[in-house]
């Protein structure tokens, strides 16, 4: 089944001849009750890259991250996350959750460490050790959550999210609970992440200009119920390669594309 069932071209935005595909979301749709809330979504993300999820509230972008996650079931249609055909649990691993969750009552290493905390086994507390010395946490490490600021409390979910999956990643608006600053500040750090610890993954976020400059496409979901598929816009190079501080005109233009397909009630799926 082609990833846009209206779109010309099956080929996903942003693929290169030959590179292969890390996660599949085919023909998925998701009701509660008798609401439906996703209808006919299609989506192929390349191995490596990290695509944009952009939408108004309501829209179901956190629904549609947690059936990914394996948190739903959807309706009807299917999730394939590649290596991982075989495995009884294929759900993605790795999240980073729009609330605050953290385990108040752990420490920053056991929060990282956690369910296993108590008996951890291979190299999961090399690897947690490493993160926190990456992330600047290490001094921190001893740290209840409620001790540490908000920014610093997002540092550990990262990190507990890449130590629990090492190649896939989910991020349900993720800078959305902290203050403007410390939110650059944690694009900053996603920056240096994605050089040390790449994944292929999705991200969403009501903001379009986080999506351009975090990600590698950006997918916008239509404002009607049941939401589908409005757009999907790769994201220039140039664009991703700004420092957190610079602006250009093509970004600007790119952003205010996504700001007027929010408002489109259409199901036209063709590529920007």
């Amino acid at each position: 089944m082609a990833w846009s069932e209206h779109s010309r071209d099956s080929s996903p935005a942003g693929f290169r001849p030959g590179q292969d595909v890390g996660i599949t979301v085919s023909g998925v749709q998701f009701s509660f009750g008798s609401r439906e809330v996703l209808s006919r979504i299609d989506l192929k993300v390349p191995q490596g890259q990290m695509w944009g999820l952009v939408g108004r509230s309501g829209t179901g972008k956190s629904t549609l991250l947690n059936i990914m996650a394996g948190l739903y079931t959807p309706n009807a249609g299917e999730i394939f996350v590649a290596g991982r055909e075989r495995e009884q649990h294929s759900r993605i691993r790795g999240v980073v959750f729009q609330e605050d969750s953290l385990i108040g009552w752990l420490s920053v290493r056991e929060n990282l460490l956690f369910p296993k905390h108590l008996h951890p086994v291979g190299d999961a507390i090399p690897k947690s050790e490493a993160l926190l010395r990456e992330l600047g946490l290490s001094d921190r490490a001893s740290a209840l959550p409620g001790q540490l600021s908000a920014g610093m409390r997002k540092r550990v979910e990262f990190a507990r999210a890449l130590l629990s999956d090492t190649d896939y990643l989910l991020m349900d608006e993720p800078f959305g609970s902290v203050d403007a600053l410390t939110r650059r500040e944690l694009w900053s750090m996603w920056h240096e992440l994605r050089k040390s610890a790449p994944r292929t993954g999705i991200m969403s976020t009501h903001d379009p200009e986080e999506a351009l400059r975090m990600c590698d496409a950006v997918v916008v979901l239509s404002p009607n119920s049941p939401s589908t598929i409005t757009k999907i816009l790769p994201v220039s190079p140039s664009i991703r390669e700004l420092q957190i501080d610079q602006y250009s005109d093509e970004l600007a233009d790119s952003r205010a594309k996504i700001i007027e397909w929010l408002g489109t009630d259409s199901g036209d799926t063709s590529h920007a």
